[in-house]
């Protein structure tokens, strides 16, 4: 429980309890019980949820996904004008009922930042992605190339590849102009998404230098990373969708074109 407020609200640490409750009960009650016939199922939810939801579990999935948050195995950025930095984009596109709506999420603000910093050491063009479909600059490319300007970076060294709604479609719009491209090539995700952006690139040809931003792993480990918390389940289900991508790329590989 990271913090006091949690036990006024429902949430997870409650259902926890709950589990434990039936689970420690059940094995108590007669037998031929309903209650102790499920022994073993209130027992393994209990487990399953808990599990889940200590910080040491969501931070070890976190850490073999983002690999070393210091990135002390990539390469400086070195300052190069043919330098080409992409961007990949991350935020909402449409409503829940279909309309066109463009905006950030944490992630999406962490990669336009993290992208124009890397600029700024290395110089040459950036080039942003993400859709929906249609017109350019209503679109999450739109959207980082009017915050790169924003920041800095010259119009003329903006450029917009939208229109992509997933990681799979984004690489394949850039496939030509990655590969026509002489000099160095960086890649800006999350550290969480880099491994399975760059396994797409490569099965399109495609060679990147990474330059993973927003590490979620947790630094520093206390007695806390073992007591169930309701915030460890967002990045519990954040690395889960990452294995998951990993494993759908995987069945997909030999079909990549």
């Amino acid at each position: 429980m990271s913090h006091p407020l949690e036990l006024i609200l429902p949430t997870h640490v409650h259902l926890l309890v709950l589990l434990a409750v039936l689970a420690v009960v059940s094995f108590r009650q007669p037998a031929g019980s309903w209650l102790r016939r499920g022994r073993f199922v209130w027992a393994g939810l209990f487990a399953w949820a808990f599990v889940f939801s200590i910080p040491m579990f969501a931070d070890t999935m976190l850490s073999s996904l983002e690999g070393d948050p210091t990135r002390a195995d990539i390469a400086a950025p070195v300052a190069d004008p043919e330098t080409l930095i992409v961007v990949l984009s991350s935020g909402e596109m449409r409503t829940p009922i279909g309309r066109t709506r463009v905006r950030f999420d944490v992630m999406g603000w962490e990669r336009v930042h993290g992208g124009v910093s890397l600029w700024r050491q290395t110089g040459g063009r950036m080039v942003f992605t993400g859709g929906p479909p249609g017109d350019a600059e209503n679109s999450l490319a739109g959207a980082s190339g009017r915050l790169a300007r924003e920041l800095g970076v010259p119009d003329a060294d903006v450029e917009l590849s939208a229109g992509a709604m997933n990681t799979q479609q984004e690489m394949e719009q850039l496939r030509d102009r990655v590969r026509a491209h002489r000099g160095p090539v960086w890649l800006v995700t999350n550290a969480l998404h880099m491994r399975r952006a760059v396994g797409i690139a490569e099965s399109l040809g495609m060679d990147f230098k990474p330059w993973p931003i927003g590490f979620r792993q947790i630094a520093d480990h206390s007695w806390r990373s073992w007591v169930p918390s309701n915030g460890t389940l967002a990045r519990a289900q954040a690395a889960l969708h990452e294995y998951i991508g990993l494993a759908v790329y995987s069945l997909r590989k030999g079909k990549t074109p």
